[in-house]
């Protein structure tokens, strides 16, 4: 069988097109279809606030709950942007099974005020573009007292009410500190 040129040339312009390397995209928020119970304490958290970003770096600790286990499983650090708004998710982590110490530091934008280790993130119903996730530890800057000094927050503060979340789509993973 002789190699053509051209069919070789129509096939690359095939896969090069905008329509078949939208298709070959995976979808915002695939996640495994497994949520466990999720254990999380934030140990310390700083934000550095500057006039165009904000440097955030948050330490804790991240397990599953006794006799909660699925290789799939996944968990994540979530940041908000203003009460109530848009939201970005960094890379999805698996769980450890002896616990997993992480450490979490990104340049966010001046107005997030929250971030929360989440679980269980799914298409939100409006569009699917965007997502929901289970908030298990929140943190966010306490202006009253020192805003470089994150407090916690409850993860059901009315403050997070209709919040949505995109997948982050440069940024690290949260870095384990002392994975076993």
């Amino acid at each position: 069988m002789k190699f053509r040129w051209p069919h070789a040339v129509l096939a690359v312009l095939v896969l090069l097109t905008p329509g078949a390397a939208h298709a070959a995209e995976a979808p915002p928020f695939e996640w495994p279809h497994t949520s466990i119970c999720t254990q999380a304490r934030i140990t310390s958290a700083r934000a550095n606030p500057t006039p165009t970003a904000t440097y955030y770096v948050i330490t804790g600790n991240v397990l599953a709950c006794p006799g909660a286990e699925d290789p799939l499983a996944r968990w994540t650090v979530a940041y908000y942007y203003r009460t109530g708004g848009l939201g970005t998710l960094a890379h999805p982590m698996p769980y450890s099974p002896d616990g997993f110490h992480f450490l979490f530091r990104r340049m966010v934008s001046t107005d997030t005020w929250a971030a929360c280790v989440v679980n269980d993130v799914r298409p939100a119903d409006a569009d699917p573009s965007f997502g929901t996730a289970n908030r298990v530890a929140c943190v966010a800057p306490d202006p009253t007292v020192d805003s470089s000094v994150p407090v916690p927050v409850p993860v059901d503060d009315p403050r997070f009410d209709g919040a949505l979340l995109l997948r982050e789509t440069a940024g690290p993973r949260p870095a384990c500190a002392n994975c076993v």
